[in-house]
């Protein structure tokens, strides 16, 4: 997925993304997590995305390559939207711009 900034300003992004999956009725909501998630954490595994800032300069753009492990995307008649976000200055205040992506897994 590529996300080029629009903004005058630089933004700051980390590895964390979400997942939602669209309900019969319309609203967004967050995706089932896969099995394998699930028994990592039935087992006391914690897993978490590296704690890491990409800045990305006005007209510039992020590429990031998702691998969506942490979540069941097994319905295939389902509308799913990646969920990224952004902050840009000033900080500390982290102001912030959610990029939302929508798929469907065929």
């Amino acid at each position: 997925v590529e996300f080029t900034n629009s903004r005058d300003a630089d933004l700051t992004t980390g590895e964390w993304y979400r997942i939602d999956t669209k309900s019969d009725e319309g609203s967004w909501i967050q995706a089932p997590y896969s099995k394998k998630y699930l028994d990592l954490l039935a087992k006391g595994t914690e897993v978490c995305f590296n704690g890491i800032g990409y800045s990305l300069k006005p007209d510039g753009s992020f590429r990031m390559t998702v691998n969506p492990w942490l979540y069941d995307l097994s319905d295939k008649s389902a509308t799913y939207r990646l969920v990224k976000t952004f902050s840009y200055p000033p900080y500390p205040i982290q102001k912030s711009d959610t990029a939302y992506v929508e798929f469907q897994i065929r």
